[in-house]
């Protein structure tokens, strides 16, 4: 069958979770059409999926591979880089998580998730203005994200608790 054809193969078999067969048709149908934005955006769909399942079953690393695979294929897909970014954000790899959930907020100023995870990616590296931006970018869209408000309300403290610091120590010293 032309592309299209592959392509409807690979939807049916995503949609009953038979991903190798949909990797199978969807890159049968991206030989064929390899330009074709939708058939990108379905193949990184498979990969993300695999992904997931991956990382439900604690297998990070190899869920991290998998959705460098769907990126591959289609490097601007905001959801694939905000899923890379989560995985690097729970390895602990807070430079590359920044980029890829920066890049994915670019292409996306509303992708709710991305602008979360940026906002945790720059709370983790104690970035707490930046951090503070993109949570309540988020609440903008989304007043009722759960647990964001409490969020907040923790680096407000945070913010307090660290002002009174600085005056706090700077009132030790005497400057001539």
């Amino acid at each position: 069958p032309p592309a299209k054809g592959f392509n409807e193969l690979g939807v049916m078999a995503f949609g009953e979770k038979r991903y190798e067969l949909a990797l199978e048709n969807f890159g049968k149908a991206l030989e064929l059409e390899a330009n074709n934005p939708s058939i990108r955006r379905n193949l990184c769909a498979v990969h993300q999926a695999m992904a997931n399942d991956l990382a439900v079953a604690g297998k990070l690393p190899e869920a991290l591979a998998r959705v460098n695979l769907g990126l591959e294929v289609d490097p601007e897909n905001v959801s694939a880089l905000a899923q890379a970014g989560a995985y690097r954000l729970k390895q602990g790899d807070l430079t590359v998580a920044t980029t890829q959930l920066e890049q994915a907020v670019a292409l996306d100023g509303a992708n709710k998730e991305a602008r979360f995870l940026l906002g945790e990616a720059y709370y983790q590296q104690n970035k707490l203005t930046e951090a503070r931006a993109q949570w309540e970018e988020v609440l903008e869209l989304d007043a009722a994200w759960p647990g964001l408000q409490e969020k907040l309300d923790k680096l407000s403290r945070e913010n307090s608790v660290e002002a009174g610091f600085t005056s706090y120590d700077s009132g030790h010293f005497q400057l001539r």
